[in-house]
């Protein structure tokens, strides 16, 4: 299907019209696809964890993986 390539493809060319040296995204730690998809194509895992504490107590934890441009 690729959407998620297409996406990727077309967030690093709008990165890089705005003179953008680097494109860096997150994703749940859970989202297994997602990370394999972005280690695919090029981005590493970054230093730092975001967690999302909802009402409830529910965490999300969040990773980031960057590329430069």
């Amino acid at each position: 299907k690729g959407i998620g390539q297409q996406m990727l493809n077309k967030a690093k060319e709008i990165s890089k019209s705005i003179g953008a040296e680097y494109l860096r995204l997150f994703v749940v730690d859970i989202n297994k696809p997602a990370i394999r998809l972005y280690q695919k194509n090029g981005f590493t895992k970054v230093d730092g964890v975001y967690d999302e504490v909802f009402d409830d107590g529910y965490v999300l934890r969040e990773i980031g993986y960057e590329i430069k441009l």
